[in-house]
This record gives structure tokens, C-alpha cells and sequence, in this order.
């Protein structure tokens, strides 16, 4: 080996790429066996992202794996186990950063009771991901909680439904510290009647200082309005992503109710970033409006079915007011519809239905989508160019393209941007 290959930071470096590269690692376990002091970098990136159950096959307790006719795993204890198999567990998880936990069965109180506090098992513990696959018992959800040390800042939930149930506010206490959060997949649609404690949940973080990232989809028959006035709430929350997804449903979800009351004055202080997928026409609206004016938001995406043409101007509108003209950059609106109403000649793009972007002169990228046909002239084309001169992505997309009266006259109105690189917008048949 050359003596260069000896120096432990070009030793990490290299690691470390290979460490990126692939899963399973077998590279790093080559350049563990080259010498004592490649294993000594190598160790601790072989456990730095790991699922629980690698982790407890260093216990000789925990010696059995079978397979569920569902196909989920199951481990099982073949002795009584003790604090001193914890020892082999922290030997590496020590170094763990990112763990992934699924439900199962292999707990009980004997071993709950010799299981060492999070922060000894997972001192640099950031990033956890939570999944189950069948309701957690009350058990198996205290050994969740149990792992779960304070030092966590990114945790990711899948089927939350199933696995807060019972114990979001202690989860919710042990993330003080939590920086993001994604929940996905939070309940299964034969789980139609079973109450969500997602509400309950994001509620209970709201004395996070430091959470600033949520990401969040779940289906509509959970959808809670206070879900977005608990985020309105949160002081450092700078991106947001919420999405309703009715596909598999069983059943179509009835009214959703929305109390516009329950948002707070000045909701979102510091949100720079809010993308809402198929949430009520209705609550997008109230969320915009708590935002005020006043906001550093550069980025709004809504998708949101509006019944009528009213709809679509009062979220445009809200826009307008919700976005300051010395932050916001990025614009995406679509607002389909699954009503009758969507084809009927007065849903058309016209400059009044954007009139009231006019006034983000930062603008760089807008994308609106939904309305049924095109009424943009030249002179309109040439109006929308002075109001956004800094446009690098412009996409006006309707239904159809009937009677469209824009020419190809028109691209010489865009050199008022001259930083424009995508543009699309319907031109009349004979060009």
C-alpha cells in the first residue's frame, strides 16, 4: 500500500465515496480488511444508516428471523434478554445517524425493561424512520418511544395513523429538537372509521422552535382543517407540502368542513416555501390569508379543484395577497375541476385573471393551468412582459386551444425578458 493511502483523512475521503455509492457496502468491508487502520475509518460509516434489525442480530438473544404470510418479518428472542446484550447492540449504534424501525413483535416488558435510554443506544442519533405495516401494540409502541432520543432532528413517519396511535404526545415531547418532518401513507382506507391521531400530533409539536421542514401526504377521509392551522402556528416553519391522495378509496370522502376562524392572525411567519396538493378550495384560500403580505415566501404550488370561475379568481387573488413583491419568485397554480362547470366558454385566461400577480416584479416562474381556453392577445402578451421582466419560465396552459388570438408577433414582445428560457402559450390556428 502506498504511504499515502496511510493518511486518515484521504483514508475518510475515500471511505466516504464509497460509502455513497451503494447500499450494501461491500466495498467498505474490502477496505476494512487492509489494514487496522482503514477498519478504524471504515467501522463507524458501516453503521451510520442502518435498519433496527441489523442491529439486533449482534445480540446473541436475537438469533431467529421468519417471514409472516404477509410477507413482514418477525425476529425472534431464543433466551431471556439482558442489559449485557445491549452492549453488543451499543458497540455500534453508537455511530449510527439514520435509523429505520419497523413494527414487530420481538418485544416484550422483560425486554423493554433492560433497554438503555435512547441517547446511551444513540448518542448521534439525527434521522429516524418509523413504519408499520399492521396497528402497533401498546407495547411495541412504548419501545418506539423508547428509542427515540432527544437529539432526533429529522424523523419520517409511514402509516402515522397506525404508529402515533396511542402515543403522539410522547413522541411529539421527545422532538424538541426536530427539524423536519415527513409523514406519508398515514392510514389505509379500510382504516375509514378508526379517529387519526395525526391531528393531535402536529398539534403537540407546535413548541418545536426549530422545525422548519413538514412534508405531509394522507388520504381525504383524514383530511382535519386544523391540520393546517396547527402548521399556521409553528414559528420557524420555512417549507411546507401538504397532499390529500383519494386513490384506492373505498369510499368517497363526504364535505370537508373548514372553519376559517381557527387560523391564526399571522399564521406562517417565516415560510418561504408552500405546496398544497387537493386540499379544499376553501382552506387554501384561509391558509393564504392568514399569511398576510408581509411573508418571505418565494414559492407557492396549489392544486386544488375549484368548482367555478369566482373560485379560481378568489385563489389568484389570495395569492396576490398573501406573496411579497420583494421575496416571492415562483408561481404554480392548477386549478382543475371535476365539476360540470369546467368547459362553459367564460372560464377563460384573460390579463384580468392574473392581474393580481402584476405586482411581483421578482417573478421568474409562473405556471397556471386549469381554465378552459385562452383570450391573451399580442397586447396582452406585451403587458405580462413589462410586468415580469425577470420571467426565465412561462407556461399559460389550458384545455383546449379554441380560438386562440396570439401570433407569432408575439415572442418579439418577450424581449422585454430577456432572461426567458421556456415559454408556452397557444397561437392562433393560421400561424
Amino acid at each position: 500500500m502506498h504511504h499515502a493511502l496511510a493518511i486518515p483523512e484521504l483514508q475518510f475521503a475515500i471511505a466516504r465515496v464509497c460509502a455513497s455509492f451503494e447500499s450494501s457496502h461491500a466495498h467498505l468491508y474490502r477496505l476494512s480488511l487492509v489494514s487496522w487502520s482503514w477498519k478504524n475509518i471504515v467501522e463507524p460509516l458501516l453503521w451510520e444508516n442502518v435498519d433496527l434489525w441489523d442491529l439486533l442480530y449482534l445480540s446473541p438473544a436475537w438469533t431467529r428471523l421468519t417471514r409472516e404470510e404477509d410477507g413482514t418479518r418477525v425476529m425472534h428472542a431464543e433466551r431471556a434478554v439482558t442489559a449485557s446484550d445491549w452492549e453488543f447492540v451499543s458497540s455500534r449504534s453508537r455511530f449510527t445517524r439514520r435509523l429505520f424501525v419497523n413494527c414487530h413483535g420481538a418485544m416484550d416488558e422483560a425486554v423493554l425493561a433492560t433497554l438503555p435510554p435512547a441517547e446511551t443506544l444513540f448518542p448521534q442519533l439525527e434521522n429516524m424512520t418509523l413504519s408499520a405495516y399492521k396497528p402497533p401494540s401498546f407495547l411495541v409502541s412504548r419501545f418506539l418511544v423508547a428509542l427515540i432520543p432527544h437529539t432526533l432532528a429529522h424523523l419520517i413517519i409511514h402509516c402515522a395513523s397506525f404508529v402515533l396511535r396511542g402515543i403522539q404526545a410522547l413522541v411529539a415531547a421527545r422532538c424538541v429538537h426536530l427539524r423536519s418532518l415527513e409523514m406519508t401513507k398515514l392510514a389505509f382506507p379500510a382504516d375509514i372509521r378508526s379517529p387519526s391521531p395525526c391531528a393531535a400530533f402536529l398539534e403537540s409539536l407546535r413548541d418545536c422552535s426549530e422545525l422548519a421542514d413538514v412534508d405531509i401526504a394522507f388520504y381525504a377521509f383524514e383530511f382535519r382543517e386544523s391540520f393546517l392551522c396547527s402548521l399556521a402556528a409553528y414559528p420557524s416553519l420555512r417549507r411546507l407540502k401538504l397532499e390529500v391522495r383519494e386513490e384506492d378509496m373505498e369510499e368517497e370522502p363526504e364535505e370537508l368542513g373548514v372553519d376559517h376562524s381557527a387560523f391564526p392572525t399571522s399564521g406562517f411567519p417565516v415560510l418561504q416555501s408552500l405546496e398544497v396538493s387537493a386540499v379544499p378550495w376553501q382552506t387554501v384560500i384561509a391558509a393564504l390569508r392568514s399569511i398576510g403580505g408581509g411573508s418571505a415566501l418565494t414559492t407557492i404550488i396549489i392544486t386544488a379543484d375549484v368548482p367555478d370561475y369566482e373560485s379560481y379568481h378568489a385563489i389568484v387573488a389570495a395569492i396576490g395577497a398573501a406573496g411579497d413583491p420583494a421575496h416571492l419568485t415562483t408561481i404554480s397554480f392548477d386549478g382543475f375541476c371535476t365539476s360540470l362547470a369546467r368547459g362553459q366558454p367564460f372560464s377563460v385566461l384573460d390579463v384580468r385573471s392574473l392581474a393580481p400577480l402584476s405586482k411581483f416584479r421578482r417573478l421568474e416562474n409562473l405556471d397556471t393551468r386549469g381554465l378552459a381556453r385562452s383570450a391573451l392577445t399580442n397586447d396582452d402578451c406585451a403587458e405580462i412582459a413589462r410586468w415580469w421582466p425577470e420571467l426565465t419560465n412561462l407556461s399559460l396552459v389550458t384545455d383546449t386551444s379554441e380560438r386562440p388570438s396570439c401570433t407569432l408577433e408575439v415572442m418579439r414582445t418577450f424581449c422585454l425578458c430577456p432572461r426567458l428560457t421556456r415559454l408556452r402559450i397557444a397561437l392562433a390556428e393560421t400561424e
